[in-house]
Protein backbone atom coordinates (compact mmCIF):
# COMPACT_ATOMS: atom_id res chain seq x y z
CA UNK A 1 0.00 0.00 0.00
CA UNK A 2 1.51 3.35 -1.22
CA UNK A 3 1.06 6.77 0.60
CA UNK A 4 -1.12 9.17 -1.14
CA UNK A 5 -1.32 12.79 -0.21
CA UNK A 6 -4.99 14.44 0.02
CA UNK A 7 -5.61 18.20 0.57
CA UNK A 8 -9.09 19.06 2.34
CA UNK A 9 -11.25 22.26 1.52
CA UNK A 10 -14.42 23.38 2.66
CA UNK A 11 -17.00 22.96 -0.13
CA UNK A 12 -18.31 26.75 0.47
CA UNK A 13 -14.36 27.86 -0.46
CA UNK A 14 -14.60 26.02 -3.63
CA UNK A 15 -18.03 26.28 -4.61
CA UNK A 16 -19.72 30.00 -6.01
CA UNK A 17 -23.09 30.06 -4.75
CA UNK A 18 -25.91 30.67 -7.36
CA UNK A 19 -28.12 33.13 -6.67
CA UNK A 20 -31.51 33.30 -9.39
CA UNK A 21 -33.58 36.13 -9.17
CA UNK A 22 -37.19 35.81 -10.44
CA UNK A 23 -40.16 38.55 -10.74
CA UNK A 24 -42.72 37.65 -8.53
CA UNK A 25 -45.51 39.11 -6.49
CA UNK A 26 -45.59 37.79 -2.04
CA UNK A 27 -49.23 37.33 -1.69
CA UNK A 28 -50.25 36.19 2.26
CA UNK A 29 -52.29 32.93 2.81
CA UNK A 30 -54.32 34.10 5.21
CA UNK A 31 -56.17 37.67 5.01
CA UNK A 32 -59.12 38.09 7.55
CA UNK A 33 -61.25 41.30 8.34
CA UNK A 34 -61.75 41.05 11.85
CA UNK A 35 -65.08 40.99 13.12
CA UNK A 36 -66.69 41.04 16.62
CA UNK A 37 -69.31 38.99 16.10
CA UNK A 38 -71.85 40.48 18.63
CA UNK A 39 -73.04 44.41 19.17
CA UNK A 40 -70.80 46.25 21.94
CA UNK A 41 -68.92 48.70 22.23
CA UNK A 42 -64.66 48.73 22.54
CA UNK A 43 -63.21 49.07 25.53
CA UNK A 44 -60.15 48.70 24.76
CA UNK A 45 -57.34 47.81 21.30
CA UNK A 46 -54.37 45.74 21.64
CA UNK A 47 -53.20 45.85 18.29
CA UNK A 48 -52.53 48.91 15.94
CA UNK A 49 -51.34 48.86 12.66
CA UNK A 50 -47.55 47.09 11.70
CA UNK A 51 -48.30 45.30 14.99
CA UNK A 52 -47.22 41.41 14.96
CA UNK A 53 -49.57 39.07 16.74
CA UNK A 54 -49.86 35.60 17.62
CA UNK A 55 -52.93 33.06 17.03
CA UNK A 56 -54.76 33.78 20.11
CA UNK A 57 -54.03 37.08 20.90
CA UNK A 58 -56.03 39.57 22.29
CA UNK A 59 -56.72 42.24 19.58
CA UNK A 60 -60.04 44.41 21.07
CA UNK A 61 -61.77 43.78 24.10
CA UNK A 62 -65.75 44.89 24.53
CA UNK A 63 -67.97 45.75 26.77
CA UNK A 64 -70.13 42.88 27.97
CA UNK A 65 -72.40 43.92 30.15
CA UNK A 66 -75.28 43.55 27.54
CA UNK A 67 -73.98 39.56 26.73
CA UNK A 68 -73.14 38.85 30.23
CA UNK A 69 -77.27 40.19 31.66
CA UNK A 70 -78.58 37.84 28.53
CA UNK A 71 -76.36 35.16 30.03
CA UNK A 72 -77.64 35.42 33.34
CA UNK A 73 -80.96 35.60 32.16
CA UNK A 74 -80.95 32.07 30.08
CA UNK A 75 -79.37 30.40 33.38
CA UNK A 76 -82.23 31.54 35.07
CA UNK A 77 -84.94 30.24 32.23
CA UNK A 78 -83.10 27.25 32.08
CA UNK A 79 -83.08 27.01 36.07
CA UNK A 80 -87.15 27.54 35.93
CA UNK A 81 -87.58 25.19 32.66
CA UNK A 82 -85.77 22.35 35.60
CA UNK A 83 -88.36 23.33 37.74
CA UNK A 84 -91.11 22.90 35.65
CA UNK A 85 -90.05 19.89 34.25
CA UNK A 86 -89.82 18.28 37.72
CA UNK A 87 -92.98 19.69 38.78
CA UNK A 88 -94.87 17.85 35.26
CA UNK A 89 -92.68 14.69 36.15
CA UNK A 90 -94.02 14.44 39.49
CA UNK A 91 -97.78 15.41 38.32
CA UNK A 92 -97.44 12.92 36.42
CA UNK A 93 -96.32 9.89 38.35
CA UNK A 94 -99.29 11.10 40.75
CA UNK A 95 -101.95 10.94 37.74
CA UNK A 96 -100.41 7.71 36.35
CA UNK A 97 -100.71 6.06 40.00
CA UNK A 98 -104.89 7.41 40.48
CA UNK A 99 -105.85 5.86 37.13
CA UNK A 100 -104.14 2.40 37.19
CA UNK A 101 -106.93 2.62 40.02
CA UNK A 102 -109.67 4.73 38.07
CA UNK A 103 -109.89 7.20 40.06
CA UNK A 104 -108.50 9.75 37.29
CA UNK A 105 -109.45 9.75 33.82
CA UNK A 106 -107.11 8.57 30.36
CA UNK A 107 -107.51 12.06 29.59
CA UNK A 108 -105.62 13.89 32.83
CA UNK A 109 -103.45 11.61 32.24
CA UNK A 110 -102.37 12.17 28.62
CA UNK A 111 -102.78 15.93 29.76
CA UNK A 112 -99.88 15.00 32.42
CA UNK A 113 -98.24 12.99 29.95
CA UNK A 114 -98.40 16.00 27.30
CA UNK A 115 -97.16 18.48 29.69
CA UNK A 116 -93.94 16.20 30.84
CA UNK A 117 -93.31 16.36 26.78
CA UNK A 118 -93.78 20.29 26.52
CA UNK A 119 -91.69 20.55 29.72
CA UNK A 120 -88.69 18.62 28.35
CA UNK A 121 -88.96 20.90 25.16
CA UNK A 122 -88.64 24.08 27.38
CA UNK A 123 -85.52 22.88 29.09
CA UNK A 124 -84.04 21.65 25.68
CA UNK A 125 -84.76 25.38 24.01
CA UNK A 126 -83.75 26.69 27.49
CA UNK A 127 -80.26 24.96 27.08
CA UNK A 128 -79.68 25.97 23.80
CA UNK A 129 -80.06 30.15 24.67
CA UNK A 130 -77.44 29.39 27.78
CA UNK A 131 -75.38 27.87 24.78
CA UNK A 132 -76.00 31.24 22.56
CA UNK A 133 -75.29 33.74 25.49
CA UNK A 134 -72.37 32.33 26.48
CA UNK A 135 -71.00 31.89 23.41
CA UNK A 136 -72.07 35.78 23.04
CA UNK A 137 -70.11 36.51 26.26
CA UNK A 138 -66.96 34.60 24.44
CA UNK A 139 -67.23 36.97 21.66
CA UNK A 140 -66.30 40.26 24.00
CA UNK A 141 -62.66 39.75 23.77
CA UNK A 142 -61.69 39.36 19.58
CA UNK A 143 -58.33 37.08 19.49
CA UNK A 144 -56.09 36.96 16.37
CA UNK A 145 -57.42 33.95 14.16
CA UNK A 146 -53.61 33.18 13.11
CA UNK A 147 -50.24 34.44 13.26
CA UNK A 148 -50.57 38.11 11.27
CA UNK A 149 -49.32 41.56 10.95
CA UNK A 150 -52.24 44.31 11.55
CA UNK A 151 -52.52 46.25 8.30
CA UNK A 152 -55.46 48.59 9.35
CA UNK A 153 -57.74 49.55 12.18
CA UNK A 154 -61.33 50.16 10.96
CA UNK A 155 -62.35 51.46 14.50
CA UNK A 156 -61.87 52.98 17.83
CA UNK A 157 -62.10 52.85 21.30
CA UNK A 158 -65.95 54.00 21.95
CA UNK A 159 -66.96 52.70 18.66
CA UNK A 160 -69.91 50.53 18.74
CA UNK A 161 -69.11 47.54 16.59
CA UNK A 162 -71.29 44.51 15.05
Amino acid sequence: WADIAVTTARLSDRVNPTVTTYAATVEPLDVSAISAGIHAEILALDARPGDAVSAGDRLALLDCRDATLAQSMAAAERDRAEAQLSFANRQAERITKLAASNIASEELKDSRTTDVLLATQALEMAAVGLKQAALAVSHCVVRAPFDAVVTAQLASRGTRVQ
